[in-house]
């Protein structure tokens, strides 16, 4: 699965497959009435795509036994699982909504500023640019 991709990137670093007319992104413009609208082709393409598997998906969904009844280890599986998620609701059914809402929102402010910090952190090993008015020899003191 992957050796296909390794042989293209091979390919696309040997020839500059960049400035190629086939892979120029290409646009279209439709509209509907004074509405105008400008998409490009891989958009149009995607987009088409995901309606055809949203069709697909309902289609299966809807018109075949998509969930037949588990059995064997599947059963006990799905048995236990909801009895776990029984068993944690109530224990947990004194709290109420609006407290369990607030705590979802801390975490998620606290992990989405431990994120921002790791991205606008300084790499670990990258030295700061030497002053261009230093010596060679001071340089080679500092590193000494």
């Amino acid at each position: 699965m992957v050796a296909p991709l390794f042989l293209i990137s091979l390919l696309w670093e040997s020839r500059d497959w960049s400035a190629s007319r086939l892979f120029r992104p290409r646009t279209f413009t439709y509209g509907m009435g004074p509405l105008r609208r400008t998409i490009t082709g891989t958009s149009l393409a995607s987009g088409i795509l995901l309606v055809l598997m949203g069709a697909a998906t309902l289609y299966v969904g809807l018109a075949y036994d998509a969930m037949p009844t588990p059995s064997g280890w599947q059963a006990t599986l799905s048995v236990r699982l909801q009895h776990y998620g029984q068993t944690l609701t109530e224990a947990l059914s004194w709290v109420p909504g609006w407290a369990a809402a607030i705590f979802l929102l801390v975490v998620v402010a606290l992990l989405a500023w431990r994120a921002l910090k790791q991205v606008t952190a300084e790499p670990v090993g990258k030295e700061k640019p030497h002053d261009e008015s230093e010596s060679k020899e001071e340089i080679l003191e500092h590193e000494s």
